[in-house]
């Protein structure tokens, strides 16, 4: 490919091109993910539905503990530094708002699906 002096459109489309692959990629997990754990059968929206809510905490747990962790060390090796106690705190809160978030959306897609 060549720009032929148009590096923005360039720089654009290579942009474009990577989210598209990234998106295949993403979709692809989604399938392989649903064959492991379903044996391939969805049989409607609401499964598909629970099954991205179920992904979500699979991927969040790990997620807020490593924020967790790290905002703990933060904490313990802040040597007096103000700045760090503040980065700590507002890492702890921040994942635990998250975290209330996240199962909210969860509580609310389990009570949807028996609906």
């Amino acid at each position: 490919m060549t720009s032929r002096g148009r590096e923005e459109k360039m720089k654009e489309a290579k942009n474009k091109f990577v989210y598209t692959i990234l998106a295949l990629v993403f979709v692809s997990f989604i399938e392989a993910w649903k064959n492991v754990a379903f044996g391939g059968v969805i049989d409607d929206g609401v499964d598909l539905f629970e099954a991205l809510a179920n992904l979500a905490l699979f991927f969040a747990a790990p997620v807020a503990i490593f924020f967790l962790t790290l905002a703990g060390y933060y904490y313990i090796t802040d040597a007096g530094d103000e700045e760090r106690v503040k980065k700590a705190k507002s890492i702890i809160i921040n994942t635990l708002l998250a975290t209330i978030i996240l199962l909210a959306a969860y509580t609310f897609l389990l009570d949807l699906a028996t609906l």
